[in-house]
């Protein structure tokens, strides 16, 4: 992916980014055990100054054999850590469990689902917020064709 955005001032923002992304399946029990695992680097640029945090994934579930409410149910679990690597100071990660599951209909072409994510923010990476955590609902609709 490669963006740039508007000025901001004197100064334009750009940013590339690369991602590495594996996933698969495995068939167990009737069902599929599902893996996916990930690396991102994003070298940013504001004109002033030079960031490039990176970060990696993993995420396992378990695809339940059957029909449940007239699709697939896949639970899942994803651990992600983000280093946003601010120059000269340590604790810079941004560590995120997500709990969640994934229905899908319509052989895999139609899937909503819900996450709920618990973030923890090192010393040097929080945000506008003075705590060191979050948590996220989302909940997602994705259509393949």
């Amino acid at each position: 992916m490669k963006y740039d955005t508007a000025s901001l001032t004197d100064t334009t923002y750009k940013a590339d980014g690369y991602v590495f992304d594996l996933s698969g399946r495995l068939l167990f029990g009737g069902g599929a055990l599902t893996g996916q695992a990930g690396y991102l680097n994003v070298n940013k640029d504001y004109g002033y100054k030079k960031e490039s945090p990176n970060g990696y994934w993993v995420q396992a579930g378990y695809l339940i054999p059957g029909n449940i409410l007239k699709g697939q149910l896949e639970p899942v679990v994803k651990y992600e850590v983000m280093d946003y690597k601010t120059s000269g100071k340590s604790k810079t990660k941004e560590k995120t469990w997500t709990l969640g599951f994934n229905h899908y209909f319509s052989k895999h072409s139609l899937k909503w689902g819900y996450n709920l994510s618990l973030t923890d923010y090192e010393d040097h990476v929080r945000m506008a917020s003075k705590s060191g955590s979050r948590t996220l609902h989302q909940i997602q609709f994705q259509f393949d064709f």
